[in-house]
Order: C-alpha cells, then sequence, then structure tokens
C-alpha cells in the first residue's frame, strides 16, 4: 500500500491498515533502519487529585517533619492538579533541551 506524504508532513493511512488497530487514536512514531515504526497507544487522562489525597500529602509532610510553606490541604489540592506543562516547556527552552533530545534520552533509556 502507498500513503503519499504532504507539505505538511501529514501521511493518509490506508483504511485496510487503521481498521487492524480499531479504537486506537495515537501511535507512537519511531525510526529505525530507514523506516518509519507506528506503534499504537493508549493515552490515558492525568491524576485527578482528591482532598484526601491533599490531606494525605499534608500528613505525611508532617510525619517526615519535611518543610511546607502551608498545611492547608485545600491549597495543597490546588497546587496538585495544575497543568505544569507550558511551565515545564518554557523551563526545557532556558536549558537549551530539545524535544529530540528527550527523543534521544528515551531511546538511550530503553536500551539499557
Amino acid at each position: 500500500m502507498l500513503a503519499k506524504l504532504t507539505s505538511k508532513n501529514q501521511i493518509t493511512l490506508p483504511k485496510a491498515v487503521v481498521s487492524a488497530f480499531e479504537g486506537t487514536d495515537y501511535f507512537d512514531v519511531t525510526q529505525e533502519d530507514g523506516r518509519i515504526m507506528l506503534t499504537p497507544m493508549r493515552v490515558t487522562p492525568a491524576r485527578t487529585w482528591t482532598l484526601a489525597d491533599a490531606e494525605a500529602y499534608v500528613e505525611k509532610m508532617k510525619r517526615l517533619q519535611l518543610p511546607m510553606d502551608t498545611t492547608d490541604p485545600e491549597v495543597w489540592l490546588q497546587r496538585m492538579n495544575t497543568d505544569n506543562s507550558e511551565a515545564i516547556w518554557d523551563k526545557m527552552d532556558r536549558l537549551g533541551i530539545t524535544e529530540q533530545d528527550i527523543a534521544d534520552a528515551i531511546e538511550w533509556a530503553r536500551r539499557g
């Protein structure tokens, strides 16, 4: 089967191939020996923390006698459920870490 790469780096997969992975919306894309490899992936939503989780965290920190700027579980709950992805990408940019660096690190870790 033939698939054409568009000017926007997109490829439409043949229906006969995709039908073998019914219900799959995401694929891990890797390059191996001059080939593009697609591996079906299941993406699970991020965990939503509860007030009970935050209370348990505060109690654990107290038990371990670790410093905290607040012991209010409501504050910790808000912090635990905050999406920090933009801050992470910003820090990576400041440090000069690229997506290729991450891909290389993952490849290295999988080899070991």
